[in-house]
């Protein structure tokens, strides 16, 4: 049998969207230029920042005559490098783009814009001079509001691998062949010095020392630094006794570093200090 024919359908094409009117137009017109900022884990170190004080260290060790700068200080350019850091690293160039995308504008009062490369990287070039004094004050300030137990302290040593030509820095002295942790004794290095509490592993200071030093000649030093860092604590509460900190600031008090000795290390390079 031969087959019907079918009558063949119209195209229909879509129209065009109506557009809106009144109340619609306004809430479209309000979408369209919301902004979307993330928010992250601000409110987390935000308020952490702010315990430690760090804008105000920052800027009590870099202005010491002068009142800071009325647009941006090198308080909050230190505090948004350091969140930066924390939250997503990026190089210099990109930490404009990425500040722009945060809430952190309108928490700080500051655009983004000035925090370009060229500024971010004169404020490492001004932070330099004061980085020890900087660490120092911070340390103390997170071991007096955050209660570190300081009771047991732990010293350790690592090495990092460079490779290539590095002749023409200054700092390049201490890049040098020497026992590489990594079995590559075919590479330079720097060591890396480092103090930490036995509690928590919160670090307490840090070094760069040329990569063929011997293990064995760093812990004088150590304690020399540690003993300049406690006697900066303040002295115990009354009512401190018995607590973390309360009887490590008595025993600084009497004998500074002096009263540290070495103890058995915890592990093979690992020297451990303890308040006598």
């Amino acid at each position: 049998m031969p087959r019907r024919a079918h009558a063949l359908r119209p195209l229909s094409l879509p129209t065009q969207p109506s557009v809106p009117v009144g109340q619609a137009a306004t809430l479209n017109t309000a979408l369209d230029q919301t902004l979307v900022r993330t928010l992250g884990a601000l409110p987390l170190l935000l308020p952490l920042c702010e315990l430690l004080g760090l804008r105000d260290v920052v800027n009590r060790r870099c202005y010491p005559e002068s009142a800071p700068p009325e647009d941006i200080d090198l308080g909050r350019v230190a505090l948004v490098l350091v969140l930066n850091r924390l939250l997503a690293p990026q190089p210099l160039v990109h930490v404009e783009r990425w500040l722009a995308g945060t809430v952190l504008p309108d928490l700080l009062g500051l655009s983004a814009a000035p925090c370009n490369d060229d500024r971010l990287a004169r404020a490492l070039d001004a932070l330099l001079p004061h980085l020890d004094a900087l660490w120092q004050d911070l340390i103390v300030a997170a071991a007096t509001r955050f209660h570190l137990d300081l009771r047991a302290l732990c010293y350790d040593l690592t090495s990092l691998s460079f490779c290539g030509a590095y002749g023409a820095y200054e700092e390049a002295d201490l890049i040098r062949y020497g026992y590489s942790r990594d079995h590559r004794p075919d590479q330079k290095q720097v060591e890396l010095a480092a103090t930490v509490t036995a509690a928590g592993g919160g670090p307490l200071d840090d070094r760069v020392l040329a990569g063929n030093v011997a293990d064995r000649t760093t812990p004088v030093e150590n304690l020399r630094r540690l003993r300049g860092l406690l006697g900066q604590l303040p002295p115990p509460r009354p009512d401190a006794a018995g607590a973390g900190g309360g009887e490590r600031s008595r025993d600084a008090d009497a004998g500074g570093a002096g009263g540290l000795r070495r103890g058995r290390p915890a592990s093979a390079g690992a020297a451990r200090s303890e308040p006598g």
